[in-house]
């Protein structure tokens, strides 16, 4: 079995998405105005059931706070693997208000300890989880672009607590680096979607070097906006597959869609609203979860 997929995933049914403005400085991805609340959750639960009926065993927990914007976006507060729940510093105060503990609860069973790096917050450091942090498990490493939301400090520690290598570069999108590490990267099913011309020219060979027996689908910075680099390797019905939203698909040309079609089956799903507004697409809607 894949160290590097999971079949298993939850969500978050978040009933008061919208325009998040404590985190629009830093996020150029999203977009100022109110969200429709039954369209958000038309695009959730349209790509719920499509992601489920590929395969894949889906938790939706259902989110009511009208204090959590962004709650729709779970895997920058809490990751789930095998041995392991692990909570992450947040840099917006209404985001930390996600953390729930009836989620954090439900996966501690089956024997997993608890991570928490949350005390980081009084000291104004951040890493925003599998936002954050692009991990390869196979080759236990963790890719970071370093922003003010993803610090090496903490990146470091918790490298040091799981005995991955951190792998941390600098970027620079619209005169400022780029909020998280998985808009612009994605690792799985042997593949690897990176978005270089973003990355500053003195990080590139670190990048080749580490990813240098994998095979890399190269995307520019306008298929980056489209959420070309924000797409989950899974596994479906014990075959791989990619979740991408209809944004990215359409945004990828025929030779990197071939790629990706080699690499595993494809599943597109329409979260356009979400995107907009939220500044995160279908890989930050979903929470991996380890067994």
């Amino acid at each position: 079995m894949s160290l590097q997929t999971t079949g298993t995933i939850f969500m978050v049914r978040n009933n008061a998405f919208n325009f998040n403005q404590q985190t629009a400085g830093s996020n150029s991805f999203q977009h100022a105005g109110k969200a429709d609340t039954k369209e958000v959750l038309a695009e959730f639960d349209a790509a719920v059931l499509k992601i489920n009926d590929a395969g894949i065993d889906v938790t939706v927990f259902e989110n009511n706070n009208i204090e959590t914007p962004d709650a729709i976006f779970p895997n920058n507060w809490i990751a789930v693997t095998n041995k392991h729940v692990i909570l992450f510093p947040m840099m917006a105060a209404n985001r930390r208000n996600e953390r729930n503990e009836m989620i954090i609860n439900h996966y501690l069973k089956n024997g997993r300890q608890l991570l928490n790096f949350t005390h980081y917050e009084s000291k104004n450091l951040f890493l925003e989880g599998t936002g954050s942090i692009v991990f390869d498990h196979e080759e236990k490493l963790a890719f970071c672009a370093i922003s003010e939301r993803s610090n090496i400090k903490v990146l470091n520690d918790v490298c040091q607590q799981l005995s991955y290598k951190a792998i941390s570069f600098e970027t620079t999108f619209h005169n400022q680096p780029v909020y998280h590490t998985n808009v612009l990267m994605s690792i799985g099913n042997g593949l690897a979607i990176v978005c270089k011309e973003i990355v500053l020219p003195n990080y590139h060979r670190l990048i080749e070097d580490a990813l240098e027996n994998t095979t890399k689908v190269i995307i520019n910075s306008g298929q980056m906006q489209n959420f070309a680099g924000n797409v989950i390797a899974l596994i479906a019905k014990n075959e791989p597959c990619w979740v991408m939203s209809e944004n990215a698909f359409k945004s990828l040309n025929k030779s990197q869609l071939k790629t990706f079609e080699k690499s595993g089956l494809l599943i597109v799903v329409d979260v356009g609203t979400i995107e907009f507004y939220g500044g995160g697409g279908i890989r930050c809607m979903i929470a991996e979860v380890f067994l």
